[in-house]
């Protein structure tokens, strides 16, 4: 099997996981839940089918008998519904979940959940496209962990727009992306302000972290996310 660079490195990163999880447990995990987003709607099958190789060979690579369940979901704001209530123009309540095939597409797995609270007429939710479930969770298990997760975040205490998971993932790529150097190399319009955005935002981030002492707690894991 040729395996490029996504499958490599999605397989890379699933070891770790595993590995990270079975330093604590003694055993790999039975399910895994994976919330995937940044892609773009022509590119979902294909995203999804390059990872799922990364997947299976992780898990080949780890234990040759290793088969988890997994449930595969990419998430998604870049659309242009939106929903309202009845009564008025203000925003349907948080946990609000649309799965009507009349707003849905009829022949895959798809729904939309407003989780969280927003200011008048501004709330989006979150468009979730189900791929694979071998977990054989019914739609509402599926919702409702999703709902769930947007209350997990360390951020606030109140429910987000999106799971924790993709939120911390969307943290680190942008932080990431703060540490990339091009060399020197800017060729368009575009780059030129994009870098001084980041080089912009990255000194208020260090002034503000120079200014404040932080003491982490020792019970954290050594490689747990942590966002100022």
């Amino acid at each position: 099997m040729v395996v490029g660079a996504t499958e490599t490195v999605i397989c890379a990163s699933v070891i770790d996981r595993h590995s990270q999880y079975a330093k604590y447990h003694s055993y790999p995990p039975k399910a895994i839940v994976i919330y995937r987003d940044g892609i773009a709607n022509s590119e979902f099958v294909n995203v999804f089918e390059q990872e799922l190789v990364g997947i299976q060979e992780a898990c080949v690579e780890l234990l040759s008998i290793y088969q988890p369940c997994l449930t595969y979901s990419v998430v998604n704001k870049r659309h242009h519904t939106r929903f309202f209530s009845t009564d008025s123009k203000s925003n349907v309540t948080a946990g609000t979940v649309v799965d009507s095939h009349e707003v849905t597409n009829p022949i895959t797995y798809d729904f939309l959940l407003n989780s969280h609270h927003a200011e008048k007429e501004t709330s989006r939710p979150a468009h979730y496209h189900v791929f694979r479930d071998d977990n054989k969770l019914k739609p509402d298990q599926v919702q409702m962990l999703s709902y769930a997760l947007c209350y997990a975040s360390a951020r606030c205490t109140c429910s987000i727009s999106i799971p924790a998971p993709v939120k911390y993932a969307d943290l680190l790529a942008f932080r990431a992306n703060l540490c990339i150097h091009r060399n020197g190399q800017i060729h368009t319009e575009s780059d030129v302000a994009e870098q001084a955005t980041l080089v912009a935002q990255t000194v208020n981030v260090k002034e503000e972290i120079m200014s404040k002492r932080i003491v982490l707690s020792s019970k954290l894991a050594p490689d747990s996310p942590f966002f100022l």
